[in-house]
């Protein structure tokens, strides 16, 4: 027999001990979430919890949920201190709803005991817990992400890579990409080893395209980085609405290390700044670098902000 009678009690017993301006943060911020997510208002409980299909049942592939996420729309809010049970965060401004959360705002204040085992009973036959949690690694933020290829991420957000028309290109002449490439590795491994990562591998060091470090930044990035081959010449680049969510993906993830803390995070920042200064020359002759335009940014301030700001949420 499913625990999930018991664990939605809980759940809720938990919610009913908060502050009545905490429940109703939560609620507010996940319904307007919910809007954000659907295009719509919470309508029928049943009809609600056939529209999370799509990312709830048990038959979706981490891959769908990926793709789910980067449809997503950011909530025009500050999240609260919200269980995971109601609601999985994919970048600091948006995520999903969970069907636990849909009961909550199904049932407002109402605790009569039928009504709410009715309920129950129709979330039990939608799907497990279990599933929830697939849902999670699927669009952890930063959770899979290796130190390269966040030293990567800060490459681009140091070199100013920021929309298609300031999109790092990648030489279609082999010798021109290896060159390429040993430089903006550099940048990368200076980060990642600040933080406790491994060198970049020599093989990575030679070129950006069939390279494993550039590849994950596309796949793992929840759409805010793009990799583009356009007539034969492969180009990568941060969407420019997604810098932020970049950022705090990158920050969520050092958050989640262990041997990482905000004296590494500054020196990780201040690393790959010197090393970035160092190939600037080489990046401005080939015409590869944007860093102008982004100059009134303090980067390395930004991560240790937006780092504190991801110790502060809830695991």
């Amino acid at each position: 027999m499913s625990d999930q009678p018991q664990r939605l009690g809980a759940l809720l017993g938990s919610f009913d001990s908060l502050s009545s301006e905490q429940r109703e943060a939560i609620v507010t911020y996940l319904r307007e979430a919910w809007i954000a997510q659907t295009g719509s208002a919470p309508g029928g409980f049943s009809v609600d919890l056939e529209s999370l299909q799509r990312v709830f049942s048990p038959e979706v592939t981490p891959k769908s949920i990926r793709a789910a996420a980067q449809s997503l729309i950011a909530v025009p809010r500050e999240r609260p201190n919200i269980p995971a049970e109601l609601y999985l965060p994919v970048t600091s401004r948006a995520g999903f709803v969970t069907p636990e959360g849909r009961l909550l705002l199904e049932l407002g204040d109402d605790r009569e005991v039928t009504h709410l085992l009715d309920l129950t009973l129709r979330l039990v036959r939608f799907y497990g817990s279990t599933h929830r949690k697939v849902v999670a690694r699927a669009v952890s933020i930063g959770g899979d992400l290796r130190p390269q290829t966040l030293g990567f991420y800060y490459f681009l957000l140091l070199n100013g890579c920021l929309g298609e028309s300031h999109a790092l290109m990648v030489p279609k002449d082999r010798r021109d990409e290896r060159e390429l490439a040993t430089a903006v590795m550099r940048v990368a491994e200076a980060f990642s080893t600040s933080i406790g990562g491994s060198p970049v591998a020599t093989r990575e060091r030679t070129r950006l395209t069939s390279n494993w470090i550039v590849t994950e930044a596309h796949r793992q990035s929840m759409g805010a980085v793009r990799l583009e081959d356009i007539q034969g010449t492969t180009r990568c680049f941060v969407v420019e609405s997604r810098r932020g969510q970049l950022l705090g993906m990158i920050s969520a993830s050092l958050a989640k290390r262990r041997a990482v803390d905000l004296t590494r995070v500054r020196l990780a920042a201040e690393t790959a700044q010197s090393t970035y200064s160092d190939i600037l020359p080489r990046l401005k002759s080939w015409g590869l670098t944007w860093e102008r335009s982004v100059r009134d940014h303090d980067l390395g301030l930004e991560l240790e902000t937006a780092y504190v700001k991801s110790l502060q949420v809830p695991k």
